[in-house]
């Protein structure tokens, strides 16, 4: 696979061509139902794919365009072929992916409504296989995306109802499959964004807690996997918030001490691995200017 978007977009585009075909050959042999229902998913990746070549090039409203086409096609398909493939994850994939490219053209209401129908159609597909991790995933990953945007909002209640959907899901994917880094990558992220929200609400005890034992974990990682630079980077990143979080709770000292410990996980990250521009200057930089702000000594 190229990570150059054009070429992933010709190729994709290729693969549409020859699946178009090939489902035009099937349906005039009279394939089965099961066949018919695998190309009919695989033409939804290479469609996907498209858009997400798209999205890669800030081309949002073409993705946007792509994405929308394919979650009004799926549900013409035949009754058989919905039913012999994973009709709920195909449907709720692209409404979630269309929810993304309208969220970047910053049609945040309209991003809204597509990850509700991701997460309702992906609550459908719980229903019926709830072990099915895919649609776990999706699930999971719809409602924090709603929390994320109402928390964007201001609208704090919501996201908090959206978070207490997504965290439950995100641990029943890494009982599922302990080993999965991604997932508890994706744990960890559902957790943060929990934690902010709780923020926002005043509710620092609560957001503190959370926060620190998402860094238990991370931290936890970390001695499994020291010469691991993302595992370190990860652990450098909640500092800035957890910092912020005592700040706002009136601990002055609890502030100046995860500050300092925050600084020293970013230098730590900077000697042995380098930082990218963006991390010094909105992390390690930022970090040092608050210890001074806040008169820590």
């Amino acid at each position: 696979r190229s990570n150059d978007p054009s070429a992933q977009l010709a190729l994709a585009r290729e693969a549409e061509a020859r699946l178009t075909t090939a489902l035009a050959g099937a349906r005039a042999a009279s394939a089965p139902a099961s066949d018919l229902a695998e190309t009919e998913g695989l033409l939804t990746s290479a469609r996907l794919t498209q858009a997400d070549a798209h999205m890669a090039r800030k081309e949002y409203a073409e993705a946007a365009r792509l994405q929308l086409q394919e979650e009004l096609r799926l549900p013409k398909l035949s009754d058989p072929v919905r039913r012999a493939m994973e009709y709920e994850f195909q449907i709720g994939r692209t409404a979630m992916l269309l929810g993304d490219s309208l969220y970047y053209l910053d049609q945040r209401e309209e991003s809204l409504a597509a990850y509700r129908r991701a997460t309702e159609r992906f609550a459908e597909g719980l229903a019926r296989t709830p072990m099915n991790r895919r649609m776990v995933h999706g699930a999971a990953i719809g409602h924090w995306n709603l929390s994320s945007v109402y928390d964007e909002f201001g609208r704090y209640p919501e996201a908090l109802a959206e978070s207490d959907l997504a965290l439950p899901l995100m641990e029943r994917l890494v009982s599922l499959d302990p080993g999965n880094m991604e997932a508890r990558r994706d744990q960890s992220i559902v957790m943060g964004g929990r934690a902010l929200v709780l923020w926002h609400l005043r509710r620092y005890d609560e957001a503190i807690a959370i926060t620190q034992r998402n860094l238990d974990e991370r931290h936890a990682r970390i001695a499994r996997t020291p010469d691991d630079a993302e595992a370190s980077r990860d652990a450098a990143v909640p500092m800035r918030n957890l910092a912020g979080m005592y700040w706002d709770k009136g601990d002055v000292a609890g502030a100046c001490r995860v500050t300092r410990e925050g600084i020293a996980a970013w230098e730590h990250v900077e000697s042995r691995w380098g930082l990218t521009t963006a991390d010094r200057r909105d992390e390690l930089e930022v970090m040092r200017a608050q210890l001074a702000e806040r008169g820590c000594r």
